[in-house]
């Protein structure tokens, strides 16, 4: 989520100034979320410029400068239900740390078998972990967290299906290759066989003459 969405969301109920903003921002999607008091004005700039909000009008305070109370344009509204209904995508970047050290693995001296063993116990404690701070919540109170803690509970058993999927997959894919030929990664499985069969032909027959 980016700022500029969470702000709308908030300005939607009312005009708010930047102070305000920052501390429901918080106060709603807990400290993960939490925004300095410059990218909060910073971005509000952004979005009078952009159409999204106005600054709707100038509140004086006697113990600190005048606040400026900003308001949800038109706009602002449309642009935050796309938000709303649009999908989210997390692959917004093919670098993946996990796939990278399963895929360097195949062809590493590390047992491909114990990387990815490491990475189903640490899946499985942190799920221990999160089902602990769950039964510690009261669903009354603490919905917001609450719904955090079951999405992330539900990422890492995506990821434990994953694994073992994986597992699955390079077991098959080794248990196809010949002896003596390279274990494959995933964009070479498709290769070519290896010419070192006919090689080896070809010297034994020399040897035979």
């Amino acid at each position: 989520m980016s700022v500029k969405h969470g702000i709308l969301a908030v300005l939607e109920r009312r005009s708010m100034h930047g102070y305000d903003l920052r501390r429901d921002l918080e106060d709603e999607l807990g400290s993960a979320w939490a925004v300095n008091y410059g990218q909060i004005y910073t971005t509000l700039e952004r979005m009078v410029r952009d159409g999204l909000i106005v600054q709707s009008e100038t509140v004086a305070t006697a113990e600190a400068p005048d606040r400026k109370l900003y308001t949800i344009t038109p706009a602002g509204r449309a642009e935050l239900r796309r938000w709303f209904l649009t999908a989210e995508d997390d692959a917004g970047t093919d670098r993946d740390e996990l796939h990278a050290k399963i895929v360097l693995g195949l062809t590493g001296d590390v047992d491909v078998a114990h990387v990815i063993q490491a990475q189903r116990k640490g899946q499985l404690r942190r799920i221990g972990l999160l089902t602990e701070r769950k039964e510690s919540l009261d669903p009354d109170l603490d919905l917001s967290t609450l719904l955090q803690v079951d999405l992330e509970i539900a990422k890492s058993e995506a990821i434990l299906g994953w694994l073992n999927h994986t597992e699955a997959r390079i077991t098959r894919a080794t248990n196809a290759v010949p002896v003596g030929v390279k274990r494959p990664t995933p964009l070479a499985a498709t290769a070519p066989a290896a010419t070192e069969p006919s090689t080896v032909e070809s010297t034994e027959g020399g040897t035979g003459r």
